[in-house]
C-alpha cells in the first residue's frame, strides 16, 4: 500500500483508542499557538478538512477526525481507493479524497 493512502488506514485502525485524532502531514506547521485544537471541535462533524488558500481543494494531508464508525469506514474506504486511481495523474490519496468526497457529498456539511 502507497504510504499516501496507508497513513488513513493507520488513523482508522488507532481511531478506536480516542475521542479525536488531529492528523497533521510532516510539512504542517502551527500558525497561531494561542488557538487550541479545541476551539475547532464541531459536535456535528466526523472529519474536518482544510482547503487550500492558492486553489481550494480539499487537502488529505492534514485533518481532525472524530472516532465514530462513519469516519473510520470513510477512512477505509480513502485508504482502499488506491487500487481504483486510473494510471494517468490522480494526485495520489488528495485526489482519492475529492472521489470520496464526491461519492459522500450528500453526508458532508460545509462549515
Amino acid at each position: 500500500m502507497q504510504r499516501f493512502f496507508q497513513r488513513h488506514c493507520i488513523v482508522a485502525n488507532t481511531l478506536p483508542q480516542y475521542d479525536y485524532i488531529l492528523f497533521m502531514d510532516a510539512d504542517m506547521g502551527v500558525v497561531n499557538p494561542k488557538r487550541r485544537i479545541e476551539e475547532y471541535l464541531d459536535s456535528k462533524a466526523d472529519i474536518i478538512f482544510y482547503d487550500r488558500f492558492y486553489n481550494w481543494e480539499i487537502a488529505a494531508g492534514s485533518y481532525l477526525v472524530k472516532n465514530t464508525t462513519w469516519s473510520q469506514n470513510f477512512l477505509y474506504g480513502l485508504a482502499n481507493y488506491e487500487n481504483r486511481l486510473p494510471n494517468s495523474f490522480h494526485g495520489t490519496d488528495n485526489g482519492g479524497l475529492h472521489v470520496s468526497y464526491r461519492l459522500r457529498q450528500s453526508n458532508f456539511r460545509r462549515s
